[in-house]
């Protein structure tokens, strides 16, 4: 089991203070949504956007979750096309994690790495209670714009 000191030595995922999401961590800690990876000043047409409601099982593992979370995205983060990753949390309770793609090509290439593939399995095995992902392509972009 890794102690808390431990834990903030190295970068990646990090459960947050719901208990039940993952939040982009680094040495010098939780990095806000609006810092990782910004849409600012970009041309967003045609990217693709996985919309993740996951619901984890009341008995699931979380030092195991937090592990292979904490590996996946170091994986992820490394793939040509992918952009980001933000978690957010509604007032009624739900969580929604929203991944940017490049392209469909830069998801299935993430969608089809055989660790992910293993993982995903595990997932659904032995953390998951129920969910969904919506995948989306953007097709058309307002802004950005700023008002006085």
């Amino acid at each position: 089991m890794i102690d808390d000191n431990a834990r903030e030595q190295r970068s990646g995922w990090r459960r947050n203070n719901t208990g039940r999401d993952f939040e982009l961590y680094s040495g010098d800690g939780f990095q806000p949504a609006t810092d990782i990876g910004s849409t600012e000043d970009c041309n967003m047409i045609g990217e693709v956007i996985v919309v993740g409601d996951l619901k984890l099982r009341e008995n699931a593992a979380l030092d195991e979750y937090d592990r292979l979370g904490e590996r996946m995205y170091d994986i992820v983060s490394r793939l040509p096309g992918f952009l980001s990753v933000k978690s957010f949390k509604a007032e009624d309770g739900e969580e929604l994690t929203l991944f940017r793609f490049a392209s469909e090509e830069a998801l299935e290439a993430w969608r089809n790495h055989p660790d992910h593939v293993e993982t995903m399995k595990r997932g659904h095995a032995e953390f998951y209670a129920s969910g969904f992902l919506q995948i989306c392509k953007v097709i058309r972009e307002v802004g950005p714009f700023e008002h006085a």
